[in-house]
């Protein structure tokens, strides 16, 4: 939801092989309207830059499936998240033969997902939520009664007719309009000079700004249950 705000939240879901991670981030994108997803596998070194419409990742979720896909594009990437936006000085040919300097520019804020089964570098951990997923003996027996649930009838493999309660691709629907109901909206959190947080580390410089703009996003979520200023666009607490 954080994607729509001017301070987006990023995320690197960890844990180990075959504990859920892509299924995660597949469900998670699932949940938000295609027009404002971008997935991906795999990012080359400068392919952020040449993306042709300069506001193409604008307010959006860029999801990539592992972190190995992005290394190439590390740099890239962290610009997008503490500077909202790409430049890319290129030089280019001109009929004449010369050549002269072209100005690339991509333009966020966006929010970006991935995963990982490694340790994440601290330039890149600083910039985002690190969670970690359930990997206990607990949680595995739930998922192995889960997928046996699912083969337990000769539908439940299979999708639905689309209709009726319960219906998965309804209450996908339901999600992804949700979410586009969504107006831009300034947020504006009353208690925030009674938040008290950690300041012994660096860090904190950005952890504090993530924690906040968590806050934040809840906010601008459920921004038709709270108290609205009027304006253009409106102060939402």
């Amino acid at each position: 939801t954080s994607r729509k705000l001017s301070e987006p939240i990023s995320l690197i879901v960890r844990s180990s092989s075959a504990a859920g991670k892509s299924r995660l981030l597949e469900k998670t994108a699932m949940l938000l309207p295609p027009e404002d997803v971008e997935r991906v596998s795999r990012i080359t070194q400068a392919a952020l830059y040449y993306l042709g419409d300069s506001h193409h990742l604008e307010g959006k979720l860029l999801v990539i499936d592992e972190r190995t896909g992005s290394v190439e594009a590390d740099h890239a990437l962290r610009s997008l998240q503490s500077e909202k936006e790409l430049t890319l000085l290129v030089p280019v040919k001109t009929p004449s033969g010369g050549f002269r300097t072209r100005k690339l520019t991509v333009y966020g804020p966006t929010a970006v997902m991935e995963s990982t089964t490694e340790d994440v570098e601290y330039q890149n951990s600083n910039r985002v939520f690190e969670a970690h997923l359930d990997e206990s003996p607990e949680q595995t027996r739930r998922v192995i009664d889960a997928q046996r649930a699912r083969w337990a009838h000769a539908n439940g493999n299979g999708h639905g007719d689309g209709h009726g309660a319960g219906d998965p691709a309804a209450m996908v629907r339901l999600f992804q309009n949700a979410q586009r109901l969504l107006r831009p909206a300034k947020i504006e959190i009353p208690f925030v000079r009674h938040v008290r947080f950690p300041a012994e580390w660096i860090r904190a410089r950005r952890d504090h700004e993530r924690f906040l703009g968590l806050v934040g996003a809840s906010a601008f979520l459920h921004q038709y249950r709270r108290e609205r200023v009027d304006g253009d666009p409106p102060v939402v607490q």
